[in-house]
């Protein structure tokens, strides 16, 4: 008889026969620790709300969506929180915000954003191993790429480029999501193309990539290419079905959002410059064992070519490529450069995966082999970084923790109430509460607009609040591109926060507060601690008013351009440009000064005696006034979704505000759908339905088939 085998021994056995899944299940877990010992639950657990770098900005972003835009059955939709009010989400990636609402509609909504924000770090080792599996790489190599992610994410080199942590830190939070889905993706992709049978799964997960970052987008659509680099016709037109199909399943998917955005883009301001670096300086001294990993795993790859005709590491080193490209061109498509720049380290860190997992792949107790690797990764990367952990306990601890909370807390719950927007001077002193730029989040804390804000891109009158900030401010922060910087001048400064019915002012600078105690204009209406709360007297904290002058017509081609000139001049501000595609076509009456230069401003004097009663709201703006055919302005900015009743159009006036006439005395402005907003809906409904039935397919055209076989 045969003895039958122990408990013992078959414990044994079955950790021989699953010892890879159990090591690759360790190694994630080790990793996770990891990252779990600077993410400490205890922080990303609390009731705080989360603060450092850019990232006090975003907490407004997932409280509008949760208050305001959800609840009114829209994702996308116009905020007055920012700039002179912004199309939330228009220009912007609402995946991780849409997350981070919906769960709070189950946990507080502090914790819930903070365990988004954290998402990226944790996903992507995880995503890493997924993605080189399903590239087929055999043990140990998908998880020696998990391993490889963490000199990655730790890196301190930069703070701001994307992908690690540091950047997340300072508020990237969208593109450390959308890089998890992109590896993930890669694989995916290699996958369908390869076995051509695309799975549903990867035009979803490609539309993740989509809604989380563009640089992800475009590193891997360009990379896509390298499936057609083929000289066989029939290979060629196989693969080239396979890709359409999965991006075309993408787009309509996306459409809701891609659509629109595209055919919008005028309306939002391209920011930044290219950053001149020397590339080979922006990368770690430890790089040079990544590399050289990197070059062993290529030569790999070349072997497994010539031996099997596997291309994978071909795919990868064109992946390289593709950034490099966009790296050096990235200007041409209204991006920075170093946005680029974490796919040059992040793509050599795979193909040092590759190269290690290649020479211990044959190695004897590999498995053991690995988990020493990934305690020796651990090991060096904590050794190796300096600021990450005390970055961490700034940004999770929260506002709340500051010993300044209770200075900021009074500031903003004196602004609770009261009418108009909010400035305040540029300050690195303003750190002290959580953020330079701490008073953002007066909508969040207060619902208190300010006119400068968060996603810059997506307030197109972030090209003219950027210039008050140089004009107010001891120093200025970046600016929209078009932007010529100018210096302190309050006067100045006085009568554009005017113009963007600025009713408050936070100053901590002793100059600028020097000034405004000193101006007729200015009131102080409370000091808290260095802080001093400031009143202009001489706006009455009203959005729609009629102007001085008659305004003048123009034509609208580079318009931005055009109103920065005028508005850099405050002796323009009486008499506004209204900016049309077609000025002959508008009536002589409406606009009897038409003007093709700045120089030939013309001023005309306007009844401006009129008596005009608002109601705002966050999509409607709603006026009665004594004034009908007479020129309204909004100081709200212009998007093509704002409708009229009451007037004809909307009209696009200097700098970036809304103009109407009214044709009767009540006046009701809303933010609606365009065509666009309609087409791009329905073709993302048609992308759902194909997501829905594509795994019913095939028994679907069986049925089909039965019935047609039974009317024979």
């Amino acid at each position: 008889m045969r003895k039958r085998k122990s408990a013992k021994n078959k414990f044994f056995d079955f950790l021989m026969r699953n010892k890879e899944n159990i090591v690759n299940l360790i190694v994630i877990l080790i990793i996770w620790g990891f990252l779990l010992s600077y993410f400490k639950p205890s922080l990303i657990l609390s009731g705080t709300t989360l603060s450092g770098g850019d990232t006090p900005s975003h907490n407004y972003l997932v409280r509008y969506l949760r208050d305001y835009l959800l609840p009114h059955g829209k994702i996308i939709g116009w905020s007055p929180g920012w700039w002179a009010g912004f199309p939330m989400f228009q220009f912007y990636f609402f995946f991780p915000y849409l997350i981070a609402a919906l769960l709070s509609y189950v946990i507080p909504m502090e914790i819930a954003f903070k365990i988004v924000t954290v998402s990226g770090p944790f996903l992507l080792p995880l995503m890493m191993f997924f993605g080189l599996k399903k590239m087929n790489f055999e043990f140990p190599i998908p998880i020696l790429g998990s391993v490889f992610m963490l000199p990655f994410l730790f890196l301190e080199k930069n703070s701001m480029w994307g992908g690690n942590i540091p950047s997340l830190l300072a508020g990237e939070i969208s593109v450390s999501i959308s890089i998890a889905f992109f590896v993930l993706f890669m694989g995916m992709l290699y996958r369908d193309v390869e076995r051509n049978n695309m799975s549903i799964w990867t035009p979803i997960v490609f539309s993740l990539v989509i809604f989380t970052h563009l640089t992800t987008t475009l590193v891997i659509s360009l990379s896509a290419v390298f499936f057609l680099l083929t000289k066989n016709k029939i290979e060629f037109t196989k693969r080239f079905k396979m890709l359409f199909k999965i991006f075309f399943v993408s787009f309509l998917i996306t459409a809701f959002w891609t659509l629109p955005m595209i055919y919008k883009i005028p309306y939002s301001v391209g920011f930044g410059e290219d950053w001149h670096i020397n590339i080979f300086d922006t990368f770690p001294t430890e790089a040079l064992i990544y590399f050289g990993l990197g070059i062993i795993g290529a030569l790999f790859g070349l072997i497994s070519f010539v031996e099997k005709k596997d291309k994978k590491i071909f795919y990868i080193g064109f992946m390289l490529l593709a950034s490099v490209f966009l790296f050096y061109n990235a200007y041409h498509f209204n991006l920075v450069n170093i946005r680029f720049w974490p796919f040059l380290y992040l793509i050599p860190l795979i193909l040092a995966a590759i190269g290690l997992g290649n020479i211990i792949k044959n190695v004897k107790g590999n498995w053991i082999l690995v988990i020493v690797i990934a305690f020796l990764m651990i090991w060096w990367t904590n050794e190796s970084t300096t600021y990450i952990d005390h970055w961490i306990e700034w940004n999770y601890s929260g506002f709340e923790s500051k010993p300044t909370w209770p200075v900021y807390k009074e500031i903003y719950e004196t602004l609770i109430g009261t009418p108009g927007r909010a400035a305040n001077d540029l300050a690195d002193i303003n750190n002290q509460f959580g953020s330079p730029r701490c008073f953002e989040s007066l909508p969040y804390f207060a619902n208190k607009p300010v006119i400068e804000g968060g996603i810059v891109q997506s307030g197109l009158s972030s090209i003219f609040t950027y210039y008050i900030q140089c004009e107010d401010s001891s120093h200025c922060a970046g600016y929209p591109r078009i932007v010529t910087p100018t210096t302190y001048n309050l006067t100045a400064a006085t009568e554009h926060l005017k113009l963007y019915n600025v009713k408050h002012f936070i100053a901590i600078w002793d100059r600028v507060k020097e000034d405004l105690n000193k101006s007729k204009d200015w009131k102080l209406i409370k000091k808290i601690k260095n802080y001093e709360i400031y009143e202009l007297t001489t706006n009455n904290g009203k959005y729609v008013y009629v102007p001085k002058n008659v305004p003048n017509l123009m034509k609208n081609d580079d318009w931005k351009i055009k109103s920065f000139n005028w508005y850099r001049d405050v002796s323009n501000l009486d008499t506004p440009i209204v900016f049309v595609k077609n000025p002959e076509k508008e009536s002589h009456n409406r606009f009897p000064i038409r003007i093709s230069n700045l120089s030939d401003l013309k001023k005309q004097k306007l009844d401006d005696n009129c008596s005009i009663r608002e109601e705002i709201k966050n999509e409607e703006i709603s006026f009665t006034t004594n004034c009908i055919g007479k020129p309204h302005i909004i100081k709200v900015s212009y998007f093509p979704n704002w409708k009229v009743e009451g007037a004809d159009k909307v009209y696009l006036v200097s700098p970036d505000f809304m103009l109407v006439y009214p044709n009767q005395k009540n006046v009701r402005i809303y933010y609606g759908w365009t065509w666009i907003d309609i087409l791009s809906t329905i073709l993302s409904v048609i992308g759902v339905c194909i997501v829905l039935i594509y795994p019913f397919r095939k028994r679907m055209g069986v049925v089909i088939w039965e019935k047609k076989l039974k009317t024979i």
